[in-house]
């Protein structure tokens, strides 16, 4: 009885993590679509066809590889390697102006994100997206 409750907790806290992927995801290619990153076009692209493709990556090893732990930790490092691209794309982009204001996406996506790991209820996980 408990073993099957646990089970369908850690069901329900991946189904949510999964949700919290494709928000993030959706908010990503809204961006893009809407032209909210000017002189970051290219990164921005990048960022959202990566991001979707370790979205899928990520989804199929949880489905089918749930015990290995580097996977997780794995997909942790690179959602904050585009999280950090994200937050950067204005000065990677481009010739460096004097404004270096964070977009409401870049921040949103970075929150969104960091609760993904928070969901996964791992303090490792969480120092390690907070550390990059």
């Amino acid at each position: 009885m408990t073993s099957s409750l646990s089970a369908q907790w850690d069901a329900a806290r991946e189904i949510r993590s999964i949700l919290l992927r494709f928000v993030a995801f959706a908010i990503l290619l809204a961006n893009l679509l809407l032209g909210g990153n000017e002189g970051a076009e290219r990164t921005h692209f990048i960022v959202v066809i990566s991001y979707f493709i370790i979205s899928v990556a990520s989804v199929v090893t949880a489905r089918f590889l749930p015990s290995l732990s580097w996977l997780k930790t794995l997909f942790v490092v690179l959602d904050a390697l585009l999280v950090a691209l994200i937050l950067y794309a204005h000065i990677l982009g481009g010739p460096v102006s004097e404004n270096h204001n964070l977009s409401t996406t870049s921040l949103v996506v970075a929150f969104i994100l960091l609760n993904h790991v928070g969901v996964k209820q791992d303090r490792r996980l969480v120092l390690v997206f907070s550390g990059i």
